[in-house]
């Protein structure tokens, strides 16, 4: 599967408003093997903002990513369970740079993703959002950890 994307927003910077947006393309491929279903992911990303006043800051990046589920045996609101993770790598061709108060600048040029999961192979309502999935991921790089909530396969 192909799909294409692309984003735009608004922000603030410490100048004031800024212009955000991404653009790319997605990839996928699933391979269903007994009973697990593995999944191949790829993305090209071009993604950017532009403070009031100042030049375009942009950059590109490339990613990758494995997800593996598991059926677990059991339903949840009439859907089969399953238990599932992925590990992910993000690629950035220019650095970026975050500008840290009272220390150095934070420079990223790839990052790590690890992340287990537990969901249903059909939607679920929950509220205002439909979810197959949720999760924790643990992001990485040199110099920057972060632990995130999932709801999908980042492909």
């Amino acid at each position: 599967v192909l799909k294409p994307f692309g984003q735009a927003g608004a922000g603030r910077s410490e100048g004031g408003n800024a212009f955000i947006y991404s653009a790319g393309l997605r990839s996928s491929y699933t391979i269903p093997w007994k009973k697990f279903t593995f999944t191949l992911g790829n993305e090209i990303s071009f993604d950017g903002f532009l403070p009031s006043g100042e030049e375009w800051e942009d950059y590109a990046s490339i990613a990758i990513g494995w997800d593996t589920r598991y059926p677990l045996g059991f339903t949840l609101k009439g859907a089969e369970t399953h238990v599932g993770g992925w590990v992910s790598y993000y690629y950035f061709f220019n650095e970026l740079e975050f500008e840290q108060p009272l220390l150095a600048p934070l420079a990223i040029g790839n990052q790590f993703e690890i992340a287990l999961s537990f969901g249903t192979y059909k939607e679920i309502p929950i509220w205002f959002f439909n979810f197959d999935r949720i999760g924790l991921a643990y992001r990485f790089s040199e110099d920057l950890r972060a632990i995130r909530i999932v709801f999908e396969f980042p492909f």
